[in-house]
């Protein structure tokens, strides 16, 4: 991502053609290049998108339980396919 932002902003490559060459959507370059004020090094850390709103350990733990309950419903589809 670095050395895709860096090809732009030294203009040795547009935008389109970087991310073709290195596998990075086209969006995501812009929106790393636009911001001049940075480094590309610190532009390549700058996180984007929201802001996370559940603790990690919250995030897991809802994961988890969305897995268990995955598998109980499959267990269950199953059993009920069978006595039909």
């Amino acid at each position: 991502m670095e050395a895709a932002t860096q090809a732009i902003r030294n203009k040795e490559i547009g935008s389109y053609k970087a991310s073709r060459f290195f596998n990075v959507p086209q969006t995501t370059l812009e929106s790393y290049v636009k911001d001049r004020q940075k480094s590309s090094s610190e532009t390549v850390k700058t996180k984007l998108g929201r802001k996370q709103v559940l603790p990690c350990e919250a995030e897991n733990d809802l994961a988890e339980h969305c897995l268990l309950m995955d598998r109980q419903w499959q267990t269950s589809c199953v059993s009920l396919t069978n006595s039909l």
